[in-house]
């Protein structure tokens, strides 16, 4: 099994995802956008948001007492949104994070039936303080553990 099947797992989950879907549409008028680029690599309009991209920036191989070999593999999911009324932009940020977790940890094992990947690990989240407002971004970095092939 390739790492891309879990990608484009994670794409699926968070597009398909009612409740994070409905927030999006209640919230901001519009859809959700889910797509996976790189970071430095895109531009992106105000039309564009709200907005998850997702990269793998970095994978690390562990070898581990038991002879069981395993792979971190960090996935970040940048997500972004536009909120022109500073007053609403934390809460707003907060549950637009929850929402997104609580989508990642319906499958911790992201669609997989044959044992490659072995858990969705605790995420990592920082979000920008609203340097650039009213554009508001947080990362979320997830670890994924999968088998060593």
């Amino acid at each position: 099994m390739s790492f891309t099947s879990v990608i484009n797992n994670i794409i699926s989950t968070l597009s398909n995802d009612a409740a994070l879907g409905a927030y999006c549409t209640a919230k901001w008028g519009k859809s959700l956008t889910v797509m996976q680029m790189f970071r430095h690599r895109q531009e992106i309009h105000l039309g564009d948001l709200p907005l998850i991209f997702i990269t793998r920036p970095s994978v690390e191989k562990q070898w581990l007492s038991n002879q069981l070999n395993e792979q971190v593999h960090q996935v970040r999911l940048f997500c972004g949104f536009h909120q022109p009324d500073r007053e609403k932009a934390l809460a707003e940020m907060l549950e637009y994070e929850e929402k997104i977790t609580d989508a990642l940890f319906v499958d911790r094992k992201r669609g997989d039936t044959t044992g490659y990947v072995l858990d969705t690990d605790i995420p990592d989240i920082l979000n920008d303080e609203g340097e650039f407002a009213p554009v508001y971004f947080t990362v979320i970095s997830v670890p994924i553990i999968t088998e060593l092939t």
